[in-house]
Order: C-alpha cells, then structure tokens, then sequence
C-alpha cells in the first residue's frame, strides 16, 4: 500500500511539471516561451469531414512583413498590443486585427495561407 502512495504520489508530482511551455505576456493575447519568443495565440478551424467545425488553439510566431517571412518578436510592442477587431468586410478568412504603436497585425484562419499573419506599418 505504501509503495502505490509512493508511486502515485510520484507520478503526479512529474505530470504537473510539464505544463504550459509558454507564458502570458498580455492576457489571452500575446505568449512568450522560455527563448522570449512572442506567440499570438489565436483559434484556427481545421475541419475535416467528421468534424465540419472543429477550433484548435494555436501559438503563433511567423509574420509576412514586405514579402519576408519574419517572426512576431521583431515587431510586436507587448505594451502597446491590442486587439481592435475581429472581422473585415473585404476578406472573409480574417478572424482577428491588432495594432500597436507602430505596427497593425492581420491574422487570417485560410488553410493555404502561410503565415497567417500581416504585418503593415501604421
């Protein structure tokens, strides 16, 4: 009996280091993981036949920025981010647009889009 406890009680104490590998830089907005790297975390659909409506988190990092693939930490001031809508009227596939004080970001839920997030100056 005492060697279950044991193993139980060593189990679980392994099972709860290993969490979430990012950290909240800005509430349910910006990541960062253990090399500072910044992460917009967002939902993508990624639907299949069994399931047409089928939202997974994802964490990402990859920005197009004047036709250069190039990542969010360059640019994203986590001070200043915020989201400033979620739609535009011109393209359906955009789910969310941020901005801060000196860049506006597009992310865009399209399977064939790579990355999924615009940068443009403001």
């Amino acid at each position: 009996m005492k060697k279950t406890i044991f193993l139980f009680i060593l189990f679980f104490s392994m099972s709860c280091q290993q969490g979430n590998p990012y950290s909240s830089v800005k509430t349910n907005l910006l990541y960062k993981d253990k090399k500072n790297y910044i992460y917009l975390k967002e939902k993508m659909d990624i639907a299949s036949e069994k399931h047409p409506k089928n939202d997974k988190t994802v964490y990402l990092d990859a920005v197009l920025y004047k036709d250069k693939v190039l990542k969010l930490s360059q640019f994203a001031d986590t001070v200043t981010f915020r989201q400033i809508g979620t739609k535009d009227d011109k393209d359906v596939f955009v789910k969310g647009i941020y901005e801060d004080k000196k860049y506006k970001y597009i992310f865009r839920d399209h399977p064939a889009s790579y990355p999924n997030i615009l940068v443009l100056d403001r």
